[in-house]
Parts: C-alpha cells; sequence; structure tokens
C-alpha cells in the first residue's frame, strides 16, 4: 500500500509572492525578489474611507441631477400665453343629470346657463393669459354621466379664466375646487334644478345667486380664507352648509322654501338675511364662530309654515345682534340668550326674564313658531324689534 509523502523536517514551507509570483518562505516579510510585502497589509482605521462620507456624496449626486433635471424642464416649459381653447360636450343623448367637476389653480370661474337647446350640454371657454413655467396641461374628460376639467398649473404670473355655459333642461350635480381667484354660479330666472352644489376655494371668493331655482339636496361653502354668499329669491333649498377657517360667510333668502342652514367658523362672521321664509315643517339654523360675529337680519311678514330653532354661539370678541321686523300676532317667537338682552323697541314681545324674549301670543299652539337661542361669552345680545 503507498504511503503518503511527508515532507522532509526541518524544511520551511513556501508560498507565492503576491506581487511577482515567485516562490519566498512562508515566514518571509518581504519577498526576496521584488522586495514587494509577502502578506496583505491592514489599513490604519483613520486611513479608511468613511461610509458616511460616501453616503453623503451619493445624496449630493443624486439632488444635482434632480435639480439638473427639474431646471431643463422649466428652462423648456416656460409659456407666454394670450389666447383662448373652447371644450364641449354634446352627447347624442341629452342626460337628465350630470356631473361637473371644475379643479382650478388660479383663476376667474362664471358659471351660467342658456336655454338654446341646439347649444351643447357643457362649453367651456378657457382664457388663458400667463408668463411662467408651465407645470400642468389642462385636462378636460367626458363620459355619459360626468365632465371633468383641470385647468392649467403655472408658476409665474397667471391670469386664467373660465367661463361654463350649460343647457337649462339638465339637473346638474356642480364641484368646484379653486385654489386662488372666485367661483360664481348665476342662473338667473329659468327654473334650474341642481342636486348639490359644492364649492372648496382656499382664497378668494365664491358666490350663488339666482331666482327661481331648486336645489334637491344641498348648498356646500368651504373656504380657508376669502369670502362665501348665497343670494337667492323664489327658491326651493335643500340645506345650506357653510365652514371657514378666516374670512366671512353670507346667506340673503328671500321668499325662499329651506330646511336647515349650519355655518361654522374660526375667525370671522356669518350673516343671514331672511325675508318670508317658508318651511314645511321644521328646520333648524345653526351659526358657531369662535372669534368674530353673527348678525340675523329677520323679516317676517308671512306665516312660517312650521317651527324654527337659531342656536347661534360665538366665543369670541363680537356679540350676536338680531333684528326682528314681523307680524308677532302671526309669528310665534322666542329667543334665548345665556346674556341679557337689550330691547330697542318692544312691540308684541314680552321679556319674562333678562335672557328670554318672546312674542305675546307665543303659546298659541295655532299659530306658527319662531324661536332663537343665541349664547354669547363675552357682552350683550342686543335686539331690534318693530312691526311691518
Amino acid at each position: 500500500m503507498g504511503k503518503s509523502k511527508k515532507e522532509p523536517i526541518g524544511e520551511v514551507p513556501k508560498i507565492n509572492c503576491l506581487a511577482c509570483g515567485k516562490e519566498i518562505d512562508a515566514d518571509s516579510k518581504y519577498c526576496k525578489h521584488c522586495g514587494a510585502p509577502a502578506k496583505p497589509q491592514k489599513i490604519p482605521e483613520h486611513l479608511k474611507p468613511k461610509k458616511s462620507r460616501r453616503k453623503l456624496l451619493v445624496v449630493l449626486l443624486v439632488l444635482i441631477i434632480i435639480i439638473g433635471t427639474f431646471s431643463v424642464y422649466l428652462i423648456i416649459s416656460f409659456e407666454e400665453v394670450d389666447e383662448t381653447e373652447t371644450y364641449k360636450y354634446s352627447p347624442e343623448t341629452i342626460p337628465n343629470t350630470l356631473k361637473l367637476e371644475l379643479d382650478m389653480d388660479s383663476a376667474e370661474v362664471e358659471i351660467k346657463f342658456t336655454d338654446e337647446l341646439n347649444e351643447p350640454v357643457v362649453k367651456m371657454d378657457y382664457y388663458k393669459n400667463w408668463q411662467g413655467f408651465l407645470v400642468r396641461q389642462p385636462s378636460f374628460e367626458t363620459s355619459s354621466s360626468k365632465v371633468s376639467f383641470e385647468g392649467s398649473f403655472v408658476l409665474g404670473e397667471a391670469n386664467s379664466e373660465l367661463i361654463v355655459t350649460l343647457r337649462s333642461d339638465v339637473e346638474y350635480d356642480i364641484d368646484c375646487t379653486i385654489t386662488s381667484g372666485s367661483v360664481a354660479l348665476n342662473t338667473e330666472d329659468w327654473g334650474i334644478i341642481f342636486g348639490t352644489v359644492d364649492f372648496d376655494s382656499t382664497s378668494g371668493s365664491s358666490s350663488i345667486t339666482g331666482e327661481n331655482l331648486t336645489i334637491t339636496k344641498q348648498i356646500k361653502l368651504r373656504s380657508e380664507s376669502g369670502s362665501s354668499s348665497v343670494i337667492l329669491k323664489d327658491s326651493i333649498i335643500g340645506d345650506i352648509t357653510g365652514s371657514f377657517t378666516s374670512g366671512s360667510t353670507s346667506i340673503n333668502l328671500e321668499n325662499c322654501t329651506i330646511e336647515d342652514i349650519s355655518v361654522t367658523g374660526e375667525s370671522g362672521s356669518v350673516s343671514v338675511i331672511s325675508k318670508d321664509t317658508k318651511i314645511n315643517s321644521y328646520s333648524s339654523w345653526s351659526f358657531d364662530v369662535d372669534d368674530g360675529g353673527v348678525s340675523l337680519d329677520i323679516d317676517q311678514s308671512a306665516s312660517l309654515g312650521g317651527n324654527i330653532t337659531v342656536d347661534a354661539k360665538v366665543t369670541g370678541r363680537e356679540d350676536i345682534n338680531v333684528d326682528f321686523n314681523g307680524n308677532a300676532d302671526n309669528v310665534r317667537a322666542k329667543l334665548n340668550g345665556n346674556k341679557g338682552f337689550i330691547i330697542k323697541e318692544n312691540i308684541g314681545f314680552n321679556a319674562p326674564n333678562s335672557k328670554t324674549l318672546e312674542s305675546s301670543n307665543f303659546s298659541n299652539e295655532t299659530i306658527d313658531k319662531f324661536e332663537i337661542k343665541m349664547t354669547a361669552d363675552d357682552g350683550d345680545i342686543e335686539v331690534d324689534v318693530y312691526s311691518s
């Protein structure tokens, strides 16, 4: 049987030099042929590159690429525009109902109507006037139940206007979001029917005006700053809801049938003018402003048709002002507050105590009831009462 070969006693093991490849003793520190180190040398810790520095260099490089790419894009996208573009929606079958969605950055938006039945269901004239960098192109999309329009987004000086013309024989749900500028809905006197009208603005103004319109669901007004207004006559309205961070909300109704009203705000004012309002059975009006004021001007010469409860609360610097101009013999009215009343003229009203004001026939169940509940943390409540 074969035996394994043994190295001669005393013979030193050999290795190859890492630099020149020639054979040297394994315990040598340097190659006797080329003088290179026989074994790999350890790099001192203080000479090793820091990983954090490498990461920082990578991040800086990525940022430089992103900024450079974006700068090139902006230079390419710079535009000077002064033109009008028209969009139309003319389906073969006219829908009974249609949802209209508008999303605008900075623009003046006007929504109006036409009774010409040969006109498109939706027509939009988009006037573009700006000098700046175009970030987003306008978008116009349609389907059998919805029309959507998204305006341009420009970095620079922009002055755009969108005029929307709708046909009066279609029921619309309108949803408009605008960052700055204004949105105005004018229905004139054509018996327009809406489901919901929803206006949401960051700054600027929104307004709804018209006569003889029907809103089966509600009007929604939301804004961070700016103003919102509703001015309607001879109309039937579901609910009106409003909310704002700062600014104002005003509601002016004449000979309208209304269900509920609710407005909340952090800083600003709420103003309501109601003339000969009608309700079916019961209506709740609520106004809550943290720092500001609430003003109610109510002129009621006809029967309300039901009971109204008004809760008004202000926790800030101003009082609640109420003007009631009505026939106390025909309208049951009651006002409650947590502060004393200042009554300028008392015609047909009693004051059971300093915080209650009620009509002399308030207990008459055959007469409609008008009730106002108010709280004011700081100050008195001032009420004007006078006959029509």
